[in-house]
């Protein structure tokens, strides 16, 4: 007991109208409370303090007393210094050690365990759990954020200022990590993807945590304030009263207020989030507190360095201080653990410290749920809540918004609030405190969805016989981002695409916010994709996708004997797992004109001769059309008589100094000045003729851009005579000219196209899909039961259930695409055939194969089939197969575009290209939690929890079933789609396939019904990897009995949890007989194998004890004594006896022992039942059997609880009862 209580003499003043008092502990047996038997405690606390006026005396209340044992555990390598704790989404604490350069990580039971940082001396300081599940820490030396996953892989990211040194990190409301800089004077706030931004603040900070108010809160130990910043970056600051106090640590109260300590005053601050401040004295002078976190009782819990203490203050200002058995400690963080104690770092003695509130009875309260989002439009959401059995706990809001709606039970239950819409665009957030827990409720804004819009700046003139001409920007301006969006984006023209391609990539650029330029591939004719782009969001949620420098033929858009204007377009698309709206998706990149006015003028002399003039006249269409030093002029001359011979002139009639002659070769490409001779009058160059043909290539020298140029050549031929002057043909056109319409390693740029001769043209089409590789199915349940499994999941048909592609990471994808020349016209062959198959980034060339003997060549990801020719109607096949690469993010969206191109331009762009695509996964789903877990009666709300490591959006269907075994018909089968928000009910046939009974959508109030229950979808919370589905069930009297809950989850790929029994839940029907099954306690729970476990089964028999005869029980996932833990008790005789593994009830039997006779044990490969805790106790009408029973580890899985039960003459006879589950881990 404690045995002193006296007025604190030191020297620290406590604050008026409060007293310090010394309170000292001498244990006397039994040790009640104490930390360490046989040793003393002290606590000393400030409490207040009021007149009594009767005596004039001061009286002192000590309802704040609390008593408190610790533990301590070293961590394993000496000199680390631990300095900041954080509980961690896996049950386990978390912890940075700052001289050790590591993460740690310390079980409830002390397990610790140590990860090195990549960068070494980076000093790591703050830690939080993050929203993605995983650990985010400050590395104060080395200016850089980390991630530490809960398995432990550490990612790092540097912020923006040099030297900031990065020191407390919290999470915030809008998703992402806040820290603040030491040495930076800032605040940074840091994306998932680990996009940083940063706002200055007006002196050093400390600490920094999320606020009651959706805004984060923060100390300036250099400015003696308090901070609070916006998530827009708005910063508000507040004076505290105390001068050089010194804040460091903050946090929020059970109060909704701020507590935060003053490291240099040895005070605990409080500020509202109004900023009114009060500050409280700690007893002990010089206490240099530290860090503070709100507690399980209702309290906040802070460390004192310097006095070797943790204190604890009430709301209302009391404060208590237990000393830390180790002396010198210097403890630092400290933090609520999931087993109701506190834990906190000490940081001079190497060590992790544990405090016990002591009570008379062990109260420890768990949320397996720590958070839930809402939309704007608001919602139900449930929590479930686990307590020790007996231990009360209330709920409460803080905020108008979140009511409370059932808020208060013992031991494990539920909470359920309701969150009312938000009418502001700001997302806002509030923390509930559940049986002493912090809960957090985020909700959106009514902001902009997401979408983006498209746009153009003013298109630019391209030339209409261009086939390379160079088009605008587009531009796409994103909104409603929250959090950085992985998508693929294509850019479809209306014309083919003809960018110059280096090693398979275009030199079209995109870019993202100005950053991370990426080039384009070319997908087809006509299409350009950029796989993976990374949409960062700025603070308000947009982001700018810019693309550059495309290129595309537009002779294809002229037609012919009417050249004019055409719009060159280009539409957006963007392909993510969310859905993103494009407005505004086609623009004008460019309008294409004719940029060359072409004559051929009346030869001279009209009827020929011996020397011939021709002026062929080279107009511009409109004022520089033309460039100087690159504008090529070209003439082509067909059906020359094999009499005349052709000169060109070297220069124009309108000066040697506008265009001159060069040796280019057919096409107008390449060659030098030529400089002729002087003849006719001029200077010529003879023109060589092939096969009656001959070209000519003039380079434009000068230009005027005030005027129209027009450049006249007199071709000179000689001996022509009328006959040869109407066969000769002559064309022009800009050069160097070339066939080639599409995207090309090797064809020139620019290049453009000879009206004079024909556009050939061919049809191909693409088709392609993809498969992806199976994961391994459930087990399929083989003998008398196999009739009665539900069909699988994978069997739900799509219009029910419509979920897109998705294959795991590390697993194979087979993309089968076929080619076809979709024509009979026998001109129609296409030529130099090319199939690419571009895989995108994330996947792994494992093979390919092609029909008609071809070889498939490429190199890496680049896959490309190669056929001479495709005939009219001739058709192709190639068969690539891929790795999903293990580094991919879940949620990634891998689009494989599949494309076909030939020497012809294809008359249907779009079919020349085909795509498919899928979704990465990483992991399988699992059911998490069923609550509750047992009970009784005709409606009940029932809330699951499932989870996907990929994040709970990669979930597809979530199967809740009940019926005495597992078996579709006649059952309460139940089928939730996330994808689409609806709840399939299926009928009494028991096809999971359909019909169904019927399905309503979530929001909806409709009940569904079939001949086993009627049920209503409450509501379907998603947050991080988890997703919590309530549902409200009314069990038919006809469906009395014990229904075992049987709970699976497939995701959207092939992923499936197998059926899993979760509960049992009894619909109440009268007793037939005089024996009947009560239950098991508990009814529900799971341990590792090799851990024994005390199960109480409750019989009753209404002839009273004496006529119990045998009563049974049997652990397996079906009715099937083989394999089983199989156990028979004789009331009469008291002996237990073990079934063996071949199941037979008449024996033989793997042992027999007396129940209550002592330490005996009996076992099969299943299970041992100890004799030590084994008891059979009888009162009156009831047999409690308690069985301590211990199972293998070949035995792991849920397991079903059966119990049956039968009187001495066997007369009445329960059957089998599903009365529980467990399971073996």
């Amino acid at each position: 007991m404690w045995t002193q209580f006296s007025p604190n003499p030191g020297a620290n003043t406590p604050p008026p109208g409060t007293a310090t008092v010394n309170l000292s502990y001498a244990p006397t047996p039994p040790v009640p409370f104490g930390a360490f038997a046989g040793s003393s405690a002290s606590a000393s606390l400030t409490i207040p303090r009021f007149a009594d006026t009767s005596t004039g005396q001061n009286l002192f209340s000590v309802s704040n007393c609390q008593p408190v044992s610790f533990t301590e555990f070293p961590l394993a390598t000496s000199g680390n210094s631990p300095d900041n704790i954080v509980t961690g989404p896996d049950g386990a604490l978390w912890l940075t050690e700052f001289a050790g350069n590591k993460i740690g990580r310390v079980s409830t039971t002390g397990a610790i365990t140590e990860f090195s940082i990549p960068t070494s001396g980076s000093q790591p300081y703050g830690i939080t759990p993050g929203p993605d599940g995983a650990l985010w820490f400050t590395e104060y030396a080395s200016s850089k954020i980390g991630r530490i996953t809960t398995a432990g892989a550490i990612s790092e990211y540097p912020i923006t200022t040099v030297g900031g040194e990065p020191i407390g990190i919290t999470t915030g409301p809008d998703g992402t990590l806040w820290f603040v800089e030491d040495a930076g004077n800032k605040v940074g706030r840091i994306t998932t993807a680990g996009a940083v931004i940063e706002y200055p603040i007006s002196s050093p900070a400390w600490g920094i945590t999320t606020g009651p108010d959706g805004a984060l809160w923060f100390t300036e130990y250099g400015g003696n304030k308090i901070g609070r910043i916006t998530t827009a970056g708005a910063v508000s600051e507040y004076s505290i009263p105390t001068s050089g106090s010194q804040p460091n640590g903050i946090t929020v109260g059970p109060d909704s207020a701020l507590w935060f300590t003053e490291y240099h005053a040895s005070q605990i601050g409080r500020i509202t989030p109004a900023g009114a401040i009060s500050e409280y004295l700690t007893p002990t002078a010089g206490s240099v507190p530290y860090v503070i976190a709100s507690g399980p009782d209702g309290a906040l819990w802070f460390t004192e360095s310097n006095a070797n203490k943790v204190g604890r203050i009430a709301v209302t200002g009391s404060i208590g201080e237990y000393s830390i058995p180790t002396s010198g400690s210097g403890p630092l963080g400290i933090v609520t653990g999931p087993d109701g104690a506190l834990w906190f770092a000490e940081s001079n003695g190497n060590q992790i410290g544990r405090a016990a509130l002591q009570t008379t009875t062990t109260c420890t309260y768990s949320l397996p749920q720590a958070s839930q989002a809402f939309t704007s439009g608001g919602g139900n959401g449930t929590v479930a809540v686990r307590a020790s059995a007996g231990c009360s706990w209330t709920a409460s809001s803080s905020v108008p918004w979140v009511t409370i709606t059932s808020g208060s039970g013992a031991g494990d239950g539920v909470v359920t609030f309701s969150v009312a819409a938000n009418p502001s665009t700001t997302a806002r957030f509030a923390i509930l405190m559940i049986a002493n827990q912090p809960f957090t409720i985020t909700q959106t804004g009514t902001a902009t969805a997401l979408s983006c819009t498209g746009s153009a700046a003013a298109a630019p003139q391209a030339a209409l016989e261009g086939r390379t001409e160079l088009l605008g920007d587009y531009v796409l301006n994103c909104s409603g981002l929250t959090t950085t969006l992985k998508a693929d984006l294509l850019l479809t023209l209306n014309a083919n695409v003809t960018n110059a391609l280096t090693n398979g990539a275009t030199d079209a650029v995109l870019t993202v916010n100005g950053n991370a330029a990426q080039n384009g591939q070319v997908a087809g004719y006509n299409l350009l994709r950029w796989a993976g782009v990374s949409l960062v969001p700025s603070i308000d949620g947009t982001a700018s996708v810019r693309i550059t420098m495309v290129r595309a033929d537009a002779s294809l858009l002229a037609t012919l004997g009417n050249f004019r204007p055409v719009a060159i377009t280009g539409q957006a698309s963007i392909s993510a797992l969310t859905t993103v709206p494009v407005i505004g998706a086609v623009q004008t990149l460019a309008t294409a004109v004719p940029s060359l006015v072409f004559t051929r003028k009346q030869a001279v002399p009209p009827t020929g001769g011996a020397q011939t003039t021709i002026p062929l006249v080279f107009q511009e269409a409109r004022a520089m059309s033309f460039q100087a030093g690159v504008t090529r002029l070209r003439i082509s001359l067909t059906l020359i008589p094999g009499t005349v011979q052709v000169y060109a002139p070297v220069y124009p009639v309108e000066g040697n100094t506008q265009a001159q002659l060069y040796s280019a070769d057919a096409n107008g490409l390449g060659g030098s000045p030529v400089a002729g001779s002087p003849f006719a009058g001029g200077t010529y160059q003879q023109l060589t003729i092939t096969s009656g043909s001959a070209t000519a290539t003039w380079v434009v020298l000068t230009v005027d851009a005030a005027q129209i140029d027009t450049f006249t050549f007199p071709l000179l031929l000689l001996n022509a005579v009328t006959g040869d002057l109407n066969q000769i043909l002559v064309a022009g056109s800009l050069a160097p000219i070339s066939d080639v319409s599409i995207a090309s390693a090797t064809a020139p740029v620019p290049r453009f196209r000879d009206f004079s001769v024909p556009q050939k043209l061919v049809n191909l089409r693409v088709s392609t899909a993809v498969q992806v590789q199976p994961q391994s199915a459930a087990p399929v349940m083989s003998g008398a039961f196999a009739a009665k499994i539900p069909a699988r999941m994978t069997e739900t048909p799509a219009a029910a259930i419509a979920v897109p592609q998705a294959a795991t990471v590390g697993s194979n994808v087979t993309y089968t695409s076929q080619l076809l020349n979709d024509t009979t016209d026998p001109t129609q062959t296409a030529t130099n055939v090319v199939v690419r198959d571009n895989l995108p980034s994330g996947l792994n060339f494992v093979s390919c194969t092609a029909t008609g003997g071809t070889a498939c060549s490429g190199s890496g990801n680049q896959i490309q089939v190669n056929y001479a020719a495709l005939g009219p109607g001739q058709s192709a096949m190639v068969t690539v197969v891929a790795q999903v690469d293990p580094s991919l993010a879940a949620g990634t969206v891998v689009d494989n575009p599949v494309s076909a191109s030939s020497d012809q331009a294809n008359l249907d762009l779009l079919a020349s290209t085909a795509s498919s695509s899928f979704i990465v996964l990483i992991g399988t789903p699992g059911a998490v939690v069923g609550s509750p877990a047992a009970g009784t009666g005709y409606t009940q709300s029932f809330t699951y929890q499932f989870s996907h490591p990929s994040g709970y959006q990669y979930l597809g269907v979530l199967n809740v079933l009940f019926n005495t075994v597992l078996d579709g018909r006649n059952a309460c089968y139940l089928a939730y789609v996330v994808p689409s928000n609806t709840l399939l009910l299926v009928d009494d046939a028991g096809d999971a396939g359909g019909p169904y009974a019927g399905s309503v959508a979530l929001g909806s109030p409709n009940t569904i019904q079939n001949s086993q229950c009627s049920v209503s979808l409450v509501s379907a919370v998603g947050n991080g990897t988890t997703l919590a589905l309530t549902l409200n069930i009314t069990f038919k009297r006809a469906f009395g009995g014990n229904q075992i809950n049987y709970v699976a989850a497939r995701d959207q790929g092939e992923g499936n949890t197998n059926w899993q029994a979760l509960g049992v839940w009894q619909v109440p029907m009268p007793q037939t007989g005089t024996v009947g099954v009560t239950g098991v306690t508990p009814a529900r729970g799971g341990a590792s194998a090799g851990t024994g476990q005390s199960f109480t089964f409750a019989f009753t028999d209404t002839k009273g004890t004496g006529d119990f005869g045998i009563v049974n029980v049997l652990i397996k996932n079906v009715i099937d004594g083989r394999q089983a833990c199989y156990v028979a008790y004789e009331a009469f005789t008291g002996n237990l006896f073990l079934v063996d593994d071949a199941g037979d009830a008449g024996g033989p039997f793997a042992g027999e022992m007396p129940v209550n006779g002592g330490s005996t044990a009996v076992q099969n490969s299943q299970c041992t039942i100890n004799g030590t805790g084994s008891t059979a106790a009888f009162s009156p009408n009831i047999l409690t059997l308690t069985l301590n029973i211990t199972f293998t580890a070949a035995f792991k899985g849920n397991q079903i609880v059966y119990a049956a039960g039968r009187d001495r003459s066997g007369g009445n006879n329960t059957g089998w009862q599903a009365v529980g589950s467990w399971t073996v881990q």
